[in-house]
């Protein structure tokens, strides 16, 4: 019973439309495997559980390992802590408009 309505929780996160970007999805998954792990459930299970709900548009095995592990050294964050340096990426207009120039040229 525990099992059928975790895959309806699941499954509404899915139909309901919240197919999210690549971050809200990983966080979206994150909260999940804290569940599944503060419900007992092991790692193959918790990869399980995402793989059945999720398909093909599941954050990696490897990923499920790491969170899994922090969750069960009592981790409750389901955010990645803040990390020094540059930031992957810059969307800015300034940005856009040099790449943009750049291409006209060639």
């Amino acid at each position: 019973m525990f099992a059928s309505r975790l895959l309806f929780f699941l499954g509404v996160l899915v139909v309901g439309g919240l197919l999210l970007g690549v971050m809200e999805k990983r966080v979206e998954q994150c909260t999940i495997i804290k569940f599944l792990v503060k419900s007992g459930h092991t790692l193959i299970q918790c990869w399980r559980q995402l793989r059945q709900a999720f398909q093909g548009d599941t954050v990696s095995k490897n990923c499920v390992r790491v969170w899994h592990k922090k969750f069960l050294q009592g981790e409750e964050s389901t955010q990645d802590k803040k990390r020094s340096g540059w930031p992957r990426s810059a969307h800015t207009p300034e940005a856009a408009d040099h790449v943009t120039q750049a291409l006209q040229q060639y």
